[in-house]
Parts: structure tokens; C-alpha cells; sequence
């Protein structure tokens, strides 16, 4: 197959980010200068999560998430030509309602692409790759978005030690935010309450936003929601976790004196390379947060505190609505698989 006759893949909506159970829809156009040598062409869909490498003993796990394909050419007769001159298939698929976002980490992805198939004769089967981009609504209760008031609702309150090596005593350390979900390359307004109630002044305070990642050797039934080792049921040598720090450390001088307290703004802007929305699926689960925290005098690091955070769309109403109604029937099917009469009882 010459170059020139590589086909081109269209979507109807370029760029656009599909979500589960939208209608993917495009063209695929040859432009043959010459007659093409085919026996046939198919289109297809793929779609696939997959992790690899999770501590280096099980090297990938593959689970399809759905794969079709649709016969749009072949040659009728018998001489396994494409005419020359522009050709134009359409092709058109529906996302499953479980498809979970596009993402890419250190040990798995999810992935999702149309496939040219071309039937060569006496050659290998020609492929050609066109990715598309799935997202995420995600759902979670109204009050954890932005607000018209721009209120600060949501706060994260910890006390840490003051001092690296030697401890100074304990700073508390309370910061409200406008809300729990964050946009990439939005400007937020963090609100820090300091009581030094350490022997050593507090010279800054500061800020980081961070990506975490928790990967799974094997497919799971139940996504696991938190981070960290001892909340996933798989053992230690079944899962693997990462976290990346996503833009620039943000700090602010303060100079607060010991046995002092203050009140102190941040402006902080999320980071444009947050792209990945916050998931949940069976072999990984990804997120957000923000480290924050206080540098003391004569300690060259900052002292953190975690405040989890998302990164996502927001349902409309009425999927808020489809929701409910999904989860009410899905008790309702284990209620009858169960079956309404109680079990007799117990007679030794």
C-alpha cells in the first residue's frame, strides 16, 4: 500500500471528550490515486484498561471494555481492487456506561481508539490507530462544588511538629477552600489559620498540588475509593502506588511569631497538567490533592498536612436522577435474587 493511499480517520466532533454512553461518530476516507490492493477494509472500536508491572510479578492484566467491528468494503469481483478516487465510510458506536477515563500513569492506562483493518492480499493485514478521548462526571454531592458566593465551606485541620530533626512543638494549622472539586489552570483562593504554638517563629507557609495513583494486579469488583496499602483488599505484591508532585511550590512569607496566631491568603493556581479526572475503576484508582503546610525558622522543608481534592465534570440533574433510579433497581434485582421469604429457622 502506497502512502498516499493511507486512509484518514474523521470524527465528526474533533477533539470533542466522549463520555460513557454518548454515540462516537466520524468518517473514514481513502483518497486512491491509483487502484488500492485490498480484499476488504473493516472499522472497528476498541476500548481496554490494563495494568503492567505491578511489582515487577505480574507483568499485565488486560480487561476489554468493549470491542466491535464492521465490515464497510470488500471486493466483489475477485480482483481485490479499491477504485481509485475518494472513498468515504461512516462509522458510528456507542459507549458503555462503564467506561472508565482516559488516563495514562507508571503502571497501567485506559485507552481507547478506532482501528482501520485493510486485508492485503498476500501481505500482512494493514492497521491504522485513531485515539479518542473518554471523560469523567463525576458524582458527588452539590455541596462539595463551587458555590455563587464563593463561600470557604470545606477546611483541612491538622497540628504538626515544628522543626526537621529536632522538634520545636506544635503549629495548628487549619485551611479553608471554596470547594473540594478543582478546574486545571483555575485560581483558588486558600485560606490558612496558623497558632504557632511552637518555640521558633513560622517564616512561610506553603502549598503543593500532587497526582496519586493506586494500581491493582488483578481486576477487582469493588474500586477501592482511598489510597494507600492498608485500605486495598489485595495483599503488598498485588498493587502499587505512586504520587507526583504537578507544577511549582507555592509559598508565602509570614514571619509569625511564637505563641502567635494568624490569618493568611494563598492564591493558588491548579496546575494545566492535571488533565486526568479523579476515577475509581477495578484496576486503579486515580486522584488529587493539595500538601499543605508551614516552614519554620532554621528548617530548610516545609511541614505538611494531605487535603484531598477532585478534578472532574459535573452531572446534570437529570443524570444525578438516572442515577438514583440505576441504584434503586440494582437493590431491587439482589432483593429478588435473594428472594423476599426469610430463610427458616435454625433447628439443631
Amino acid at each position: 500500500m502506497s502512502v498516499v493511499s493511507r486512509p484518514t480517520v474523521l470524527f465528526d466532533k474533533p477533539g470533542k471528550v466522549y463520555y460513557p454512553g454518548e454515540t462516537v461518530t466520524g468518517t473514514v476516507v481513502f483518497e486512491n490515486t491509483e487502484p488500492l490492493s485490498a480484499r476488504s477494509v473493516t472499522i472497528g472500536s476498541r476500548g481496554k484498561t490494563e495494568t503492567w508491572n505491578v511489582k515487577t510479578f505480574d507483568l499485565n492484566c488486560k480487561k476489554p471494555l468493549f470491542n466491535g467491528s464492521e465490515l464497510v468494503w470488500c471486493s466483489e469481483d475477485g480482483t481485490n481492487k479499491m477504485p481509485v478516487g475518494k472513498q468515504e465510510f461512516p462509522f458510528s458506536f456507542v459507549l458503555p456506561q462503564d467506561c472508565p477515563p482516559t488516563f495514562k500513569g507508571l503502571y497501567g492506562q485506559n485507552k481507547y481508539k478506532v482501528v482501520v483493518r485493510i486485508d492485503v492480499p498476500w501481505k500482512f493485514t494493514s492497521r491504522i490507530y485513531e485515539e479518542f478521548t473518554v471523560g469523567k462526571k463525576l458524582d458527588l454531592p452539590a455541596k462539595m462544588w463551587p458555590s455563587a458566593d464563593k463561600s470557604t465551606g470545606w477546611f483541612y485541620k491538622a497540628v504538626i511538629q515544628a522543626g526537621v530533626i529536632f522538634k520545636e512543638g506544635p503549629v495548628t494549622l487549619k485551611v479553608s477552600m471554596p470547594s473540594l472539586v478543582v478546574t486545571p489552570g483555575e485560581t483558588i483562593f486558600l485560606y490558612y489559620n496558623v497558632t504557632n504554638n511552637s518555640g521558633v517563629p513560622i517564616k512561610s507557609i506553603c502549598a503543593k498540588f500532587c497526582e496519586r495513583s493506586h494500581f491493582h494486579c488483578r481486576h477487582q469488583h469493588t474500586p477501592c475509593k482511598e489510597f494507600g496499602f492498608n485500605t486495598c483488599p489485595l495483599g503488598f505484591f498485588g498493587q502499587e502506588f505512586t504520587t507526583r508532585k504537578i507544577g511549582n511550590l507555592v509559598s508565602k512569607t509570614v514571619n509569625l511569631a511564637p505563641f502567635q496566631s494568624g490569618t493568611y491568603l494563598l492564591p493558588f493556581t491548579v496546575p494545566l497538567d492535571a488533565k486526568f479526572p479523579s476515577f475509581e475503576s477495578g484496576l486503579m484508582t486515580h486522584g488529587y490533592l493539595f500538601e499543605l503546610g508551614v516552614r519554620a525558622e532554621n528548617s530548610w522543608i516545609g511541614q505538611y498536612m494531605t487535603a484531598k481534592v477532585y478534578i472532574g465534570e459535573q452531572m446534570s440533574e437529570e443524570e444525578i436522577k438516572e442515577e438514583e433510579i440505576k441504584e434503586i433497581k440494582e437493590k431491587s434485582k439482589e432483593q429478588e435474587a435473594f428472594g423476599s421469604v426469610p430463610p427458616p429457622a435454625y433447628s439443631p
